[in-house]
Parts: C-alpha cells; sequence; structure tokens
C-alpha cells in the first residue's frame, strides 16, 4: 500500500498535469480562434476580389463595346469624306464635259 505521502504527491502531481492541460487546451482554443477570424477575413477578402474583378470585366467589355462603336464612327466619318471627295471628282467631270460641249 502507499502512504499518504505517496498519495499526496501523485493527487499533487495529477493536479500540476491536469491544470498544464487545461492551460494547453485554453492556448489552442485561442489559437483555433484566431485560425477562424483569419479565415472569416481571408473568405471576406476573397469575395471582395471576386467581386471586384466581375466589376472590371464589365467594365472591359464595355470599354471593348465603346472602342468597337467608335471604330465605326470612325469609318462612317472616313466612308463619308471618301463618299463627299469621289462626288466632288464626278462633279468635276461633269463640269468639264460641260464646257467641252
Amino acid at each position: 500500500m502507499r502512504s499518504q505521502e505517496e498519495t499526496m504527491e501523485i493527487l499533487s502531481k495529477l493536479e500540476t498535469r491536469t491544470r498544464q492541460m487545461l492551460f494547453r487546451h485554453q492556448e489552442v482554443m485561442n489559437e483555433m480562434q484566431n485560425l477562424r477570424t483569419q479565415l472569416e477575413e481571408r473568405d471576406e477578402q476573397i469575395r471582395q476580389l471576386i467581386e471586384a474583378a466581375k466589376e472590371d470585366k464589365q467594365a472591359y467589355e464595355r470599354l471593348k463595346m465603346a472602342k468597337y462603336l467608335d471604330a465605326m464612327d470612325d469609318d462612317a466619318h472616313s466612308t463619308r469624306a471618301r463618299i463627299n471627295r469621289m462626288i466632288a471628282s464626278v462633279d468635276k467631270c461633269i463640269a468639264i464635259l460641260k464646257n467641252n460641249d
């Protein structure tokens, strides 16, 4: 049989180990909470980046359409100028032909 001193020593060691274990458990729980908070922050950042990417894509599509329309407008302008030059040339030819009559 064990003496009362041995039993007390064993109980004291058990109590010390239990306190250490509880302290370590609390540390692990705090670390886990911090990691969860970081994970939530990262998830929010990811959501914001995805939303920004969607907005950027929409802006890019609008810019592409605007450039396309602008190019079409430039083409129309240059086409009109070409037609006006052709009309002027035809008018000159008609005037020359009338003068030769």
